[in-house]
């Protein structure tokens, strides 16, 4: 019997309790490497999409889109904190268990190099939306210098 052969029996759900709690774990892990993935993708998506809102806006912003701005930079920016925790988070148990399920199964399926594309994919995203985000918070502290002139103060600041 070859090492495949002998994997792809030892990995055969029997209906132990030792596979359900292997299958469970499994299944936990997908979804932890799914939500993962999801919050990498968030944080570049988000820098993109504020980075193209802050381009054609541009500082010719009126004070009115100008605060609007500053809002929607301040809520995106929680949203990429999350990320960041997820991505952190989630990280650990993906790198975990990566060599018993991941690589095995890709291993076992011939998807080694898929499986490298893949990681070199989510790392190249995850510095893309870093770098995006510090051009968008360069440019956000830069339009709130010069917009504050003709701003008013903001909610709960004293004029």
């Amino acid at each position: 019997m070859t090492d495949t052969a002998s994997a792809a029996d030892e990995n055969r759900n029997d209906g132990t309790t030792k596979d359900i709690v292997n299958s469970s774990v499994s299944a936990l892990i997908a979804l932890n490497n799914y939500i993962h993935d999801m919050a990498i993708a968030m944080l570049a998506a988000s820098g993109a999409v504020l980075w193209i809102v802050l381009s054609r806006q541009g500082s010719a912003a009126s004070t009115a889109s100008l605060q609007t701005l500053v809002r929607l930079h301040r809520s995106m920016s929680h949203v990429v904190i999350f990320c960041l925790v997820l991505i952190t988070a989630c990280a650990i148990p993906r790198i975990l268990f990566f060599r018993s399920l991941e690589l095995a199964r890709a291993v076992e399926d011939r998807f080694t190099a898929g499986l490298t594309a893949r990681h070199i994919l989510s790392l190249i995203t995850v510095v893309a939306g870093v770098w995006l985000w510090m051009k968008v918070n360069r440019r956000m502290k830069h339009l709130a210098a010069a917009g504050s002139d003709k701003a008013p103060p903001a909610r709960g600041e004293d004029g």
